[in-house]
């Protein structure tokens, strides 16, 4: 699995100074090569959020450069949080606990991995015959 650990999807709550507008996420969306998306704020019935969550989903580790493009924005990330890889989420899972895979979670990302390899494999071939 960690060989193909760019190949699996990431999902990231991150935490930013300040608010990003639509245009932002859909602008630093195609810029880093993710998908942003703005979640429920924890403390939105408190009234207005300083700071602002959103949902971040990416193939390869872009997290770096996802920081870097937001301390440009002047937006920088103030928490960072994995939420899913791959077919697997935290949901339901108490902070600070884990808990084991199962037998189907497992085969899926077997599977997933198998066809990553595939598409790769593919895709190699195409370039090959463009050269």
């Amino acid at each position: 699995m960690l060989k193909n650990w760019a190949h699996l999807e990431q999902v990231y709550h991150v935490k930013v100074k300040g608010m990003l507008t639509l245009p932002d996420l859909e602008r630093l969306g195609k810029e880093i090569g993710v998908r942003m998306q703005t979640v429920r704020q924890p403390d939105a019935s408190r009234g207005r959020a300083a700071n602002f969550w959103y949902e971040v989903r990416m193939r390869d580790s872009k997290k770096e450069e996802m920081r870097r493009a937001l301390v440009k924005e002047q937006h920088p990330v103030e928490k960072l949080k994995r939420i899913g890889l791959g077919t697997l989420t935290v949901e339901g899972i108490p902070r600070g606990r884990y808990r084991l895979i199962e037998q189907k979670e497992a085969q899926k990302l077997g599977k997933f991995e198998k066809g990553g390899e595939e598409k790769r494999k593919v895709e190699m071939r195409k370039e090959k015959k463009r050269i």
